[in-house]
């Protein structure tokens, strides 16, 4: 195995959150888990890493179980707490065994440097084998680390001027993206990902999951999106209610059609309402930005009055903005 998890429950005062006996993801394999909102695949993940105890937004909990690592070298699995609580053997685990990818990338990522600047301390630490002082002494340009970025950034689908931004200056595709990209420069054994496409438009989705396959051949990820796991997935466990009711050797298909409208008829508004709508004209959004303002918005025009308008595009598009 590459790892696994034993006797595994949470708790939260008498209630159960999660029990797992025994789970474990062989080397080679690309395991997706999927489940209703609430029913603990996040849970699931952060045990695999250790990171449960500290975890924001989580009550106190009460974990029992292990979490079990095949080391090179080793006859013997590395075990661990499950809960996390024992940092200091957690700690040299995490970047080397296993990485965590989080569902929201701007808050995983340092708010206050910039992508480029978190990839060179990355490389940094890399260089002196995993040791904590390579957030120290980085260098303004490192052309070796530059040669490597800008392909895995073409492949992506990255552009290289997001790099040189902060998180909260890039759109919250990229930043999935670019936290991707801090894992496979990290180059762990295992990638822990938790919804790695849920930003990003249906044309980047299969290109993320087709990368997560090529630079991770052993990856856990959890999606609410059956199609998109569908042709990455060597196995998908679904959890449901804090347990795993199915684990299967099987690639995913979608059988559920559509569901039709009630009614092809657009509703009939009230006279008094017709007059009512949105009116843009003439909007330009910049982000703020140390050298020049970031474009986003360029004199948008836009009037919406009794109707319903869709926008789309592409992750980074302006969208949200």
């Amino acid at each position: 195995m590459a790892f696994g998890i034993t006797d595994l429950a949470i708790w939260h005062g008498r209630r159960r959150l999660l029990r797992v006996p025994s789970f474990q993801v062989r080397p080679g394999e690309r395991v997706g888990i999927i489940g209703p909102t609430g029913s603990g695949k996040t849970m699931l993940a952060l045990t695999a890493c250790g990171l449960l105890a500290d975890a924001p937004g989580l009550p106190q909990l009460t974990v029992t179980g292990a979490v079990h690592f095949s080391v090179a070298g080793q006859d013997t699995p590395l075990t661990l707490d499950a809960a996390g609580k024992d940092e200091a053997a957690w700690l040299p685990q995490r970047g080397k065994l296993l990485a965590y990818m989080a569902q929201e990338a701007q808050t995983a990522l340092h708010p206050l440097k910039t992508i480029m600047h978190q990839l060179r301390t990355i490389d940094n630490m890399q260089r002196r084998r995993h040791d904590l002082r390579g957030l120290r002494g980085l260098q303004r340009t490192n052309p070796e680390l530059d040669a490597r970025l800008r392909p895995l950034c073409e492949e992506l689908g990255l552009p290289w001027a997001a790099l040189s931004r902060l998180p909260h200056e890039i759109s919250g595709g990229q930043a999935q993206r670019a936290l991707l990209l801090l894992c496979i420069l990290r180059a762990p054994q295992v990638l822990v990902a938790d919804e790695p496409v849920s930003a990003l438009d249906s044309e980047r989705r299969r290109t993320i999951l087709y990368a997560i396959a090529r630079h991770f051949p052993t990856a856990l990820v959890i999606s609410h999106d059956r199609d998109a796991l569908a042709g990455f997935a060597t196995r998908v466990v679904t959890v449901q209610d804090g347990e795993i009711i199915d684990d299967a050797d099987v690639r995913i298909t979608t059988r559920v059609k559509p569901r039709p409208f009630a009614s092809a008829t657009p509703p009939i508004m009230d006279t008094a309402q017709q007059g009512q709508g949105l009116w843009m004209q003439g909007v330009t959004i910049r982000h703020p930005n140390r050298t020049a303002p970031i474009p986003v918005v360029r004199a948008l025009d836009l009037h919406c009055a009794n109707s319903v308008i869709w926008v789309i595009g592409g992750s980074g598009s302006g969208k949200s903005s």
